[in-house]
This record gives structure tokens, sequence and C-alpha cells, in this order.
């Protein structure tokens, strides 16, 4: 996790992101900062082993509360630094936090993804990918922020099946990152498949869930962040699911019943967060998977 230090709403991402909106307060970056280390305090006392990270406020980061976009981690096969849509958050690849990935996990494979930014195509980590792991599927909402080419160059590097598809808000725009649309794991997919369009991808998608639990997503739902989140495991072997309060709130008791079958919600509060910086919980945590040779 980033602790934010000049968190805002970024008029540089504002218009491919209809989740964003605006501060209303002068203190919103105080409150956006209490709530990171509520968060990374809650994941702690929950078991999960945590890395906080503190935000370069000399850089004027307003996202910098979303590290998942521009960097992935993959054990053995090292990490992935990613092409970011907006100047200012290339900005957020810093080294110092690269550096300690790399020597603390062993993540010694760095895979540049970030070149292509110079030809104008995006692919913003695990943002624009939602990765299950287990089955090797990549699965890709298509939008400015998630350039096809890449996702395929991705899988093949990964030896992951790309699943590509697109997507439409209730204003008829492309949703700007996969991870609002679904959030996967511990044999489950909570998805807003209303939002998928029609034809072979939304088909190739619907096909490609067999075998997991779904819960299907209402607009309403997906745009309180419930499918924007992450399953995670604690120290103790113990399956979690990290969800907003507003992302859990919206859901059904149906929905809940079903998820806590298989995980135990953690449930943070983050409203400034996701209201300002429109994105929410699965955004701001980054997968730790180190390599085999790394020895706690």
């Amino acid at each position: 996790m980033v602790v934010p230090k000049a968190f805002g709403s970024n008029p540089e991402t504002a218009s491919t992101n209809s989740f964003q909106g605006e501060g209303v307060t002068s203190d919103v970056g105080q409150m956006a900062q209490s709530e990171a280390e509520r968060m990374a305090d809650q994941l702690d006392r929950s078991g999960v082993d945590v890395r906080v990270f503190q935000d370069d406020p000399a850089l004027s980061l307003p996202d910098a509360v979303f590290p998942n976009n521009w960097v992935s981690t993959h054990g053995d096969d090292g990490l992935v630094l990613y092409p970011m849509l907006s100047p200012n958050r290339r900005r957020e690849r810093r080294g110092e936090i690269i550096q300690q990935l790399v020597t603390e996990f062993g993540l010694s494979n760095i895979h540049n993804f970030a070149v292509h930014e110079l030809s104008d195509q995006f692919l913003e980590g695990t943002g624009s990918l939602v990765l299950d792991r287990e089955r090797k599927i990549a699965y890709a909402a298509l939008s400015a922020r998630t350039h096809i080419d890449l996702v395929e160059e991705w899988c093949d590097i990964y030896g992951y099946r790309a699943v590509p598809f697109f997507t439409q808000d209730r204003q008829r725009l492309p949703i700007y990152h996969t991870n609002v649309v679904m959030g996967l794991g511990h044999g489950m997919c909570a998805i807003c498949l209303w939002s998928v369009q029609s034809g072979k991808y939304r088909d190739d998608l619907t096909e490609s869930l067999d075998g997991l639990e779904v819960i299907d997503l209402s607009p309403q739902q997906m745009e309180a962040f419930a499918g924007n989140w992450l399953a995670l495991q604690s120290l103790r072997g113990e399956p979690l699911g990290v969800f907003s309060s507003t992302a859990w709130y919206a859901l059904g008791a149906h929905q809940k019943a079903k998820i806590e079958a298989r995980m135990s919600p953690v449930v943070v509060e983050i409203p400034t967060i996701e209201k300002v910086g429109g994105g929410s919980a699965r955004c701001m945590l980054l997968e730790i998977y180190p390599a085999s040779s790394f020895a706690r």
C-alpha cells in the first residue's frame, strides 16, 4: 500500500474515469491519508502481511494511493511495470519502491511494458487485467487505458489466456478499468454482466466463468465498487476478501451469504478515496508474490 500525501481529484484522468469526483473540503488530502492508514492497520489486525510505503509529497501525485496500476508481481517471473495513460501517474513508478520489492522478495526479472507509452498504448496493471492466477486467465475490459495488443503481448509472455471484452456504463461510456467491472478469487467472481456489451467477446467471457460461483452485480452495485474487491489470504491461511464499506453495504443479503461461505470479509472505510479518486479497496492493494527462493 502507498499512503498518499498529495491526494486529490486528478484532472488528467477525469475524462476517462466517470467514478471520479471533486474534493469538497480543503482537508480531503488528510482525510485520504487517514483512511489509507486505518485500512493498512485493519488489514494487519486481520492477519495480512502489509508493506506500507509513504508517498513523496514533492512529486504531487494525486493517485499515488492506487499502486496496483503501475506494477504487478509474479514470483519467479519477477515484476511488471506498466504504461499509464495520464502523464502525472507515470511519476508513481518510483525507483525506491521497485528496488525494495526486488531486494526484499527476490523479484529480479523486470519486464518494462512502460516503454509503450512512447507509442500511446496503455495497460494499467491489475486495473486493466483481472487475473485468475490459478486458471491462468487474464480478463480485460478494453478502453483507452487497456489496449488489446498489450493484453495479448502480456498473455503471450506469462502464459495466460486473454479474455477481452467491451463495456459501457449507464452513460454508454467505456468503463475505465476491468477491476471496477469484476473481481474474482476463492472460487468466486462478482461481475456486472449488465455492463458487458453483447457479441462474441461477451460469449467468450461468460463461457470462461464456468466453474466459478458468479455473483451478478447490478449497475448500481458496480457504481458502489462492489466489483472492486480483492481476495487475499492471511498469514494463518484464512481466505479473506477486502471490500469497502460502500461496496459491502450495496450487496444483498444472499450475495453476502455466498461471499461469507467462501471467505471472511474485511470491510474498510474509504469514502473519501472512493468519491474523489474514483477507485476503491482493490485499487489500493498491490499483491506481492515473492520468488520461490524468498525465505521469511
